[in-house]
């Protein structure tokens, strides 16, 4: 039985497994290390709680458990978002068969997840969001089942869903609130009246609900930081026109297409009107994204699948309308063409210096016209995820050298104030080498995690303003300076490396005063 369902589903496992190699293999290349989220992530995982300032704690418990058992090692935590980034490939796959698409929607269906810059880059490294588009395609495929099938009882699988959902990221809420919208606005609102989706629905609050007793605990904390993300505006034609060009890029131009063949397949196929309730779910959440100006495109990746499985399924019959079987096969060899840019750019293939060769000869063409600039601000993004990923090693080296040339005095009563979450947590990863004293910051989740048993005697920063140091402390020298890092996304210059004497106030007062604000 189960030979026979892989003989059946080999293209889709075929694609999948092609997924997860170009995802894990770039991992074997020498020109890239631990993104500074990830180093962030591995400190949360060490200090495991039923929420964080900036992100709900599903991720992070993976985490530990990923580190637990096999390590934390380059290989060992990029490995599970690799393998989710296949999982995703698979799942469209199955979505797409189970909506009636042939061999050949099934293949385009897959191909076109596995050259989406937004799914590459997302699952290239381990992050809440590598698994956000892996749970919201989860619920689809059941709901769907449940509108074939007629299962009320898988309700409470999706409730389940629902909640780790929230669990791992609170945006998913956005997605659930879309598809109960979507369903409202269709005739399976009839389940509204069955007991086994309240009990889903119930389920999904049990999930959520250690995370919700902590955000009262910490008197919703993280509201302050997803305050800061969101701006709501006034919703235009030209302002929806204006971020298409954006979404094409982050898509694939290819991909795009596809994903418009769907938004008809949804709203205006005949064998696609009892999934309507999904097109309601990718429009309700693409336009909350684009109302409050949460200005990155890839927000909305997880409600792109669906589109991707219906556009192809209007391709197939299309195709097979004007038999056209030779458009296939060239369709095929396109995406694998198309694909190639989206692994150049989405990647950690090239070399840091290529990269930057790469991006330079592309803003050199594209410099005057408003095209060629949106399709930079797309590059560059992409490229901060590879630049993001240098200097961590050599700037903890530097750090260590200055701690190290202190009095023995000295080091006992030292600590390291980081102005940033990812500084310090690459402190705290790479500095254990060198015996660093513990690490202090006031952003993120170090907020919460304090100064522990800090006196402001000595303290060791890194950047900052001389003179505002002067103000709070009575001795502030420079003792060293970070070495500049020519393709990295921090340090480019050299930023000088302080020990501070002698704070002038309780260091309550000063950790207080320094949180930062979003």
């Amino acid at each position: 039985m189960f030979f026979k369902s892989l003989k059946n589903n080999w293209v889709i496992l075929s694609i999948s497994l092609f997924n997860f190699a170009v995802l894990f293999i770039p991992n074997f290349f020498p020109y890239y290390g631990y993104f500074g989220d990830e180093l962030y992530e591995i400190a949360c995982s060490k200090r495991l709680a039923f929420g964080y300032v900036d992100h709900p704690p599903f991720a992070t418990f993976f985490l530990s458990i990923i580190r637990f058992f096999i390590g934390d090692s380059l290989f060992a935590i990029r490995l599970l978002p690799a393998l989710a980034g296949g999982s995703l490939v698979f799942l469209i796959g199955v979505i797409t068969k189970r909506l009636g698409g042939g061999i050949f929607a099934q293949g385009i269906a897959c191909l076109a997840a596995s050259i989406v810059p937004f799914y590459l880059m997302m699952h290239g490294f381990y992050s809440l969001n590598a698994f956000e588009s892996l749970l919201l395609t989860c619920c689809v495929l059941v709901l769907i089942i449940i509108i074939q099938d007629n299962k009320p009882k898988l309700w409470l699988i999706w409730g389940l869903i629902i909640g780790i959902g929230i669990m791992n990221k609170h945006t998913f809420v956005v997605f659930g609130i879309a598809m109960l919208s979507g369903i409202m606005f269709t005739p399976w609102r009839k389940y509204f009246r069955n007991k086994y989706f309240w009990r889903g629905i119930f389920i999904a609050c049990i999930v959520i609900l250690p995370n919700v007793i902590w955000q009262i605990q910490n008197n919703f904390i993280s509201t302050e930081y997803y305050k800061a993300s969101v701006d709501a505006i006034v919703p235009t034609p030209s302002l929806i026109l204006s971020i298409m060009p954006m979404i094409a890029l982050g898509l694939n131009p290819l991909v795009f297409t596809i994903c418009l063949l769907g938004m008809f397949y949804l709203f205006f196929s005949s064998e696609g009107k009892p999934y309507r309730v999904f097109g309601w779910m990718f429009l309700l959440s693409f336009l909350f994204f684009t109302l409050t100006n949460i200005n990155r495109p890839d927000r909305a990746a997880p409600v792109y699948p669906i589109l991707m499985a219906g556009g192809s399924i209007i391709l197939e019959r299309w195709l097979n309308e004007f038999h056209k079987d030779w458009l296939k096969t060239f369709i095929i060899f396109i995406f694998f063409i198309g694909g190639i840019f989206s692994f150049l750019i989405s990647l950690p293939v090239l070399p840091p210096d290529v990269l930057q060769k790469y991006s330079d000869m592309i803003e050199l063409r594209n410099q005057e016209s408003k095209e060629g600039k949106l399709l930079m601000s797309v590059i560059n993004h992409h490229h901060s995820l590879f630049t993001n990923r240098l200097g961590w090693p050599s700037m903890v080296e530097d750090v260590a050298a200055v701690y190290h040339h202190l009095s023995a005095e000295d080091k006992e009563k030292a600590v390291i104030l980081s102005s940033h979450c990812a500084e310090a947590a690459a402190l705290e990863f790479y500095g254990s080498q060198y015996n660093l004293p513990p690490v202090i910051s006031v952003d993120n989740n170090y907020r919460l995690w304090g100064y522990g048993k800090a006196t402001g005697e000595v303290m060791i920063t890194i950047g900052g303003n001389k003179d505002v140091l002067k103000s709070i402390f009575e001795k502030v020298e420079v003792s060293g300076i970070i070495s500049p890092c020519t393709f990295c996304l921090r340090y480019q210059e050299s930023t000088p490396i302080y020990v501070c004497r002698k704070m002038n106030r309780p260091m309550t007062d000063f950790f207080v005063a320094h949180i930062r604000p979003y």
